[in-house]
């Protein structure tokens, strides 16, 4: 259970930086960007009611944003902190989700680890079809 909570923790953050609802209906959101001083962005999403759903900080590196900071999820539903996480210089160092009440954390190397037994799966899908 704890591999396939940290997989798609790992997938959500190191695939998409915008949150949207995937199902029949698009969740209408709201991406806002603010320039703080240096090279540092700070974003939020918000629903269309105004409530926070992620935000996170960029730092801008020869042209090209890059995750950097404390990145936050909150359900869609209650509104409650579910996940965060640390970047440095694009780099997830650890993240923590809450589940039941739970706080479950991974290190980098635990999420390095989780993405290394997807990859595998993945060849091992292809081999075996």
């Amino acid at each position: 259970m704890k591999k396939i909570i940290i997989g798609f923790i790992a997938l959500f953050f190191s695939s998409a930086i915008s949150f949207a609802q995937t199902d029949i209906e698009t969740y209408p959101t709201k991406t806002h960007l603010s320039k703080l001083p240096g090279a540092l962005y700070s974003m939020t999403i918000t629903d269309s009611e105004g409530d926070i759903l992620q935000t996170g900080m960029f730092t801008k590196q020869d042209d090209t944003m890059i995750r950097h900071g404390l990145w936050k999820l909150y359900d869609v539903n209650t509104h409650e902190l579910i996940t965060k996480t640390e970047f440095v210089f694009g780099e997830q160092t650890w993240i923590e989700t809450y589940i039941n009440g739970q706080v479950i954390h991974y290190s980098k190397e635990e999420i390095t680890i989780n993405r290394l037994h997807q990859r595998i799966a993945k060849l091992e899908q292809k081999i075996n079809s």
